[in-house]
């Protein structure tokens, strides 16, 4: 039988990862989600060394982030007080694409799992215009922290999303 733990902040020191398969762990998860294989490098260093010290050949499984509608990188979190107006864009507060085409006037968005909630005001599309900024201009219903990379989602709609991400690529 197989036994696997989940790389991660509390299991990322090598003794305590030795200590995991001396408990009968044969093989480790590791999950990308929040990050790519390169920026995992010192952990799976600390595996292959734990893995060694205990004679074992570790089974790995990686999980690929996938498709999925997240809020790009902020320089910081930034307060977003109900009723104030939010612009999703690919270069204000940073959405992705397939977004910007499915949202239509009136649907709702959630962020961050519905901790806030946006109304879709406006759109600006401008598909195959070169150099047309497009925009989604939002209603916050519901305010709160906007925080980086934080889920993002148009109540009762599926965005269409490539099954492998580039980010996806880069790791296999």
């Amino acid at each position: 039988m197989d036994y696997y733990g989940t790389l991660g902040p509390s299991c990322g020191e090598t003794r305590i990862l030795k200590r995991m398969f001396e408990a009968g762990m044969t093989g480790i998860r590791l999950n990308l989600s929040h990050g790519d294989l390169e920026k995992s490098a010192a952990w799976m260093d600390m595996l292959s060394e734990a893995a060694g010290a205990c004679g074992i050949k570790p089974q790995i499984l990686i999980d690929l982030r996938g498709p999925e509608l997240r809020i790009g990188r902020l320089e910081s979190e930034v307060l977003i007080p109900e009723g104030s107006t939010v612009i999703l864009s690919e270069d204000g507060f940073k959405v992705p694409e397939p977004f910007l085409r499915a949202a239509k006037p009136g649907d709702h968005v959630l962020v961050d799992d519905g901790k806030l909630e946006l109304l879709v005001e406006e759109v600006e599309s401008g598909w195959g215009i070169p150099k047309k900024r497009q925009f989604v201009r939002t209603k916050a219903l519901r305010g709160g922290i906007l925080k980086s990379e934080k889920s993002l989602a148009i109540v009762g709609k599926e965005v269409p999303m490539p099954t492998l991400t580039e980010s996806d690529y880069k790791n296999l």
